[in-house]
């Protein structure tokens, strides 16, 4: 684009300034969250997220689309998302999930195994997680009975190694969500499972968490 008073173009927008940003929150920002387990730690924003979902062709006969921005944050070893979009029943309200790291595992590893065990849910169909070691046993379902999987074009905004700015980088994720009631804080809610693949990569994260006010986030 270019200028119409000198006719050059324009400068380039930030990176940061081209995803949608609801929180006001940027890469580098610290940030505290008052919820159980997370109060009294400075989580620092490492990579802003904009996905943009659509569910695979499959037994749906009208598509689902799906868009939200998600933060990744991290304290020490620690590391948490907010994950936030539109309220579909309030056009000026934001929903923000809290989710944290279930899996995080190579397709070579556990990955492939988890991939496929959702690749064959039907609606009627739940999702187990059995691990006598870790003391698991957990039960979800699809949420809205949905048959099919989610495929996301993702624009991942992040301080490369060695640089001192925000550059971009692209991937496709393919991922299914799930829900099963939950107690938070003795409030009773609804938590949260999603399972990622990354399709050039392989590797597979599963976040869980809960809905949260928004005003339970600062921006410090």
């Amino acid at each position: 684009m270019k200028n119409r008073m000198t006719g050059k173009k324009s400068p380039k927008p930030a990176e940061e300034l081209t995803v949608c940003n609801p929180m006001g929150i940027k890469i580098g920002n610290c940030v505290s969250i008052d919820v159980s387990g997370f109060r009294g730690k400075q989580w620092r924003v490492t990579q802003v997220r904009a996905l943009d979902a659509k569910t695979n062709p499959g037994r749906r006969v009208r598509q689902r689309h799906f868009k939200c921005v998600e933060y990744a944050l991290q304290c020490d070893d620690e590391k948490c998302f907010l994950r936030v979009w539109p309220d579909p029943n309030n056009s000026r309200e934001w929903i923000v999930l809290l989710l944290t790291l279930r899996y995080d595992t190579p397709w070579d590893g556990d990955g492939q195994g988890i991939t496929e065990t959702c690749q064959s849910l039907s609606p009627d169909l739940d999702f187990r997680e059995d691990n006598d070691a870790k003391g698991i046993h957990d039960q979800f379902w699809r949420v809205d009975d949905n048959p099919d999987s989610f495929m996301a074009d993702v624009k991942v905004l992040e301080v490369m190694d060695g640089c001192d700015k925000v550059d971009a980088r692209h991937c496709q994720y393919e991922y299914w969500d799930f829900w099963r009631n939950w107690k938070l804080e003795g409030v009773e809610t609804v938590q949260y499972l999603y399972i990622e693949t990354n399709q050039k990569t392989g590797w597979v994260q599963g976040k869980i968490g809960q809905r949260i006010e928004p005003e339970r986030v600062f921006v410090n």
